[in-house]
């Protein structure tokens, strides 16, 4: 039996890193999450130390953000792709579709590029100087919010109003399969 830190590894090594075919363990699965979960805290932590850093040393605490970002960007990137991979084998052993999970990313891809092409316009329509948002105190930014939310237009409100609880659901059921035990053998192999 796999101990957890060789269920990550496997997920990693070159004939894994990309599979999307097959199946995945529960235990697989899991071990993989919490292992991606620990490592992703490495450069959220220099994130944090900077943040704290700025408050005694503006330098040091912007060399420590810039490491922490750079850092979790390479971490991003580097695990994203097997993650994704043991995700899907994880759905295709208790017989779902993997397409589940880009149905749920294309949601969230949708909203975002709507979200940017309105605060765009917004921007163009207040002649917005978006290089004075982090100089802002508390009390313009909260107003900056609301006139951002009330010129959103009705239809986005309704966008939202609607895929926010359907994301919320699809995101619960997909991490209710992730929960459920392997089943027999299914149309994307034998039992794992």
């Amino acid at each position: 039996m796999d101990t957890i830190w060789q269920h990550f590894a496997n997920a990693f090594r070159r004939e894994n890193y990309a599979r999307m075919a097959g199946r995945a363990t529960l235990a697989e699965y899991w071990s993989c999450m919490l292992f991606a979960l620990l490592f992703g805290c490495i450069p959220l932590g220099i994130i944090v130390a900077g943040c704290v850093a700025c408050l005694v040393s503006q330098a040091v605490g912007v060399v420590l953000l810039a490491v922490g970002s750079l850092a979790l960007l390479f971490y991003v990137f580097y695990t994203a792709l097997p993650m994704l991979a043991v995700y899907v084998r994880r759905l295709h052993d208790v017989g779902w579709s993997g397409w589940w999970i880009a149905l749920q990313y294309g949601i969230v891809a949708i909203m975002a590029v709507l979200e940017i092409g309105i605060f765009l316009h917004f921007q163009i329509e207040f002649a917005l100087d978006t290089t004075q948002i982090p100089f802002m105190t508390l009390e313009e930014l909260f107003a900056l919010a609301q006139d951002f939310q009330a010129f959103q237009p009705a239809w986005f409100k309704l966008c939202c109003s609607i895929a926010d609880p359907a994301l919320t659901l699809l995101g619960l059921l997909l991490f209710v399969l992730t929960l459920l035990p392997s089943g027999g053998n299914n149309k994307y192999g034998p039992r794992s």
